[in-house]
């Protein structure tokens, strides 16, 4: 369950970076200095809900201190949160075997 919304908002993250990027091209390109404030409240909400799951994964689900730093670092990289998310699934496919179970 706890692996399944870590994955969603891992996502979310990603695609709410992405309308970020576009809210500044409007702001710094067109001069709409308002753009940004949805958008920009919105990743960062995110980026807290990616960073607390990423903890609470590291802490519930057995993540080595390499793999927690690697999906914190993640969280900062812009779209770095999508690369842990397959990151991730590849590492459970290769725990189990080449197939991954629903949990």
């Amino acid at each position: 369950m706890l692996r399944n919304v870590f994955k969603g908002v891992a996502i979310a993250e990603g695609f709410s970076w992405l309308a970020l990027l576009v809210a500044m091209v409007f702001k710094y390109g067109f001069s709409y200095e308002h753009a940004v404030a949805i958008p920009g409240m919105i990743h960062g909400w995110m980026f807290l809900a990616y960073t607390a799951l990423a903890l609470a994964m590291w802490r519930t689900q057995g993540w080595s201190l390499r793999t927690a730093i690697i999906a914190l670092v993640g969280g900062v990289v812009p779209l770095g949160t999508w690369w842990v998310e397959r990151h991730l699934g590849q590492l459970e496919r290769d725990r189990s075997g080449g197939t991954v179970t629903a949990a």
